[in-house]
């Protein structure tokens, strides 16, 4: 079952279960409607916050926050990535092991901080596209 990261105007997002691209489609989109309109999030609940308006539906086909569940990268993939960390976090000749370490730890971490309208994931996964967009 595909995988959904649903990215509202605020930059809030969160993460969804549908059966196919159909599915999500008409319920993201029956949620929007519903922010558009200035209801609430959930209907049957009176006193749920105000619906969200959605700018972004992105599929992945394994949950997005597994990434790097395993814990391990390839070895070709670690030494580049280091190098790149390294760079990042070296200034005239000197580089900050803190900003490294950091770095070194963020390569477990399946989230990527990013623009408000971003995916807040750093898998890779398929944009819908949005028939109110």
């Amino acid at each position: 079952m595909p995988h959904y990261e649903i990215v509202y105007e605020d930059g809030s997002f969160g993460v969804a279960n549908y059966a196919d691209d159909d599915e999500a489609l008409a319920a993201t989109q029956a949620h929007h409607e519903r922010a558009t309109k200035g209801q609430s999030s959930i209907l049957s609940e009176p006193n749920a916050p105000k619906a969200t308006r959605i700018v972004k539906v992105i599929r992945y086909d394994e949950p997005p926050g597994d990434l790097h569940e395993s814990q391990t990268l390839s070895e070709d993939e670690v030494n580049s990535r280091l190098k790149d960390l390294v760079a990042g976090a070296s200034a005239d000749g000197v580089t900050d092991l803190r900003a490294l370490a950091a770095g070194i730890r963020d390569l477990s971490n399946p989230f990527v901080a990013g623009e408000p309208h971003d995916s807040n994931y750093e898998a890779e996964g398929e944009e819908l596209a949005l028939p109110w967009a």
